[in-house]
């Protein structure tokens, strides 16, 4: 009985160890991650995309389910003016639930880059469905809605010089 009640408790303490040790090996990746992003973050602020994005690279390696590394890998190609690639990568966020508005934000502005208003307004429009209380989605529409009739006006104008 003595020996069943010592075995018990090393087998206890040997999952323990182990259960633990995963825990804190979880911690120090999410650690590691988050610092990860901070630089690649810093780097992109200070004008170097293309750094930060080797370093969320290297996070997305780590955790590649912590969507936040994929939205500023978006952001630092939009930075870059490959907004296609911005776009792609963006809208793989979409399935997350909790993902915020600046991911549509950020597709609708790439949108905008393009010149394509009409995909821009669509993305905010969908962006408003899911986040009805974004102010910045809202304030993104009202200039797509601006930069479409600005569009339009050119149109106009240029179509009237045409024609005179």
């Amino acid at each position: 009985l003595l020996f069943m009640k010592r075995l018990f408790g090393i087998l206890l303490w040997a999952l323990f160890c182990l259960f633990g040790t995963q825990l804190s090996f979880g911690q120090n990746n999410r650690e590691q991650v988050l610092a990860l992003q901070r630089q690649a973050i810093e780097l992109m602020d200070n004008g170097d995309p293309d750094q930060g994005i080797v370093l969320l690279r290297q996070a997305l390696t780590l955790d590649p389910d912590y969507w936040p590394l994929t939205y500023e890998m978006a952001y630092a190609y939009m930075v870059k003016r490959d907004y296609q690639k911005a776009i792609k990568l963006a809208k793989t966020l979409y399935k997350y639930e909790d993902c915020n508005d600046l991911v549509y934000q950020l597709v609708g502005n790439c949108y905008d880059y393009l010149k394509n208003p009409k995909k821009a307004l669509k993305v905010y429009a969908q962006g408003l469905k899911r986040f009805p209380d974004s102010g910045a989605l809202y304030l993104e529409q009202g200039v797509g809605f601006g930069n479409a009739g600005a569009l339009r006006a050119k149109r106009s104008l240029l179509s009237k010089k045409a024609s005179a």
